[in-house]
């Protein structure tokens, strides 16, 4: 659906690292920088301090790895997030769980 141009991808500083990580580890460094390129010309990046005062608001409530994420649903008011960690399943943006 991104590719198709049927939904935008907004994304953090942190996912955008934790997926570099994860491709250099298990992968490899080409790899790794072919999908920071990806996420870089396909999503919407947002920075960390840009939501800095979401996360203080939110510091707590959530584990710190997943904090930034959070702050930038709840900044935005996003719709949706899509992930497989069910640490979001609680929260509550615009009345609608996350």
């Amino acid at each position: 659906m991104l590719n198709q141009n049927e939904i935008e991808g907004i994304i953090s500083e942190r996912v955008i690292q934790e997926v570099i990580t994860y491709f250099q580890k298990y992968y490899s460094k080409d790899l790794a920088g072919a999908f920071r390129n990806y996420l870089l010309l396909s999503c919407t990046v947002i920075l960390a301090s840009y939501v800095r005062e979401e996360m203080n608001r939110n510091r707590g409530k959530i584990k710190e790895k997943d904090l930034e994420q959070l702050a930038v649903v709840k900044k935005l008011g996003l719709k949706y997030l899509a992930s497989y960690d069910r640490d979001f399943a609680s929260f509550q943006v615009n009345s609608k769980s996350i």
